[in-house]
């Protein structure tokens, strides 16, 4: 999964042809995408994770000390599947995101799993697979992004060597 998490003073979504628009105040605006191989296994760490991340001041404005759960501040959580976005030209396809129906089904049960372990009136959501209007006030602004699980980095070394061997291939191209 992949999230984009931002610190808001205040956010809300609405969902495109209806009137309801659910909002909260200082929290957490949080975009999740799920990807194709993603499955809920993962889902209890990623819960506690998210309610957990020290993405806000403590006390005397010291940095990084407190979090969703230990403010007792909101979650405003959406679904977002553009987040795996890959580019075929100028094109965007979207063939890492798991398919629709499996999605909703991941996506419900993180959100499940957030209210189970905080309080439920805290925690807020769009509408899966509707279009949406998303306003949000950053606080900081403070934005992060996070992979669970983090996508291997390769080794610098390895990193060099197909640098060095994509280099050689171009002068011998150029020649």
């Amino acid at each position: 999964m992949r999230f984009i998490i931002q610190r808001v003073n205040q956010a809300s979504v609405c969902i495109k042809g209806k009137d309801s628009t659910n909002k909260i105040g200082k929290g957490l605006l949080i975009y999740v995408g799920i990807n194709k191989n993603d499955s809920e296994e993962s889902l209890d760490f990623i819960s506690e994770k998210l309610l957990n991340i020290k993405l806000f001041d403590g006390e005397n404005e010291a940095r990084w000390k407190e979090s969703v759960l230990s403010l007792g501040i909101e979650i405003l959580i959406v679904s977002n599947f553009t987040l795996y976005c890959n580019f075929k030209g100028n094109k965007p396809t979207y063939n890492h995101s798991m398919d629709g129906a499996n999605a909703k089904i991941l996506f419900e049960k993180l959100v499940q799993k957030l209210k189970d372990k905080y309080k439920e009136d805290k925690i807020k959501t769009g509408e899966f697979g509707e279009y949406m209007f998303i306003n949000s006030d950053n606080d900081g602004p403070v934005t992060v992004d996070w992979d669970y699980p983090a996508e291997k980095s390769e080794d610098p070394k390895e990193q060099n060597k197909k640098k060095n061997k994509n280099e050689k291939k171009e002068k011998k191209d150029n020649k």
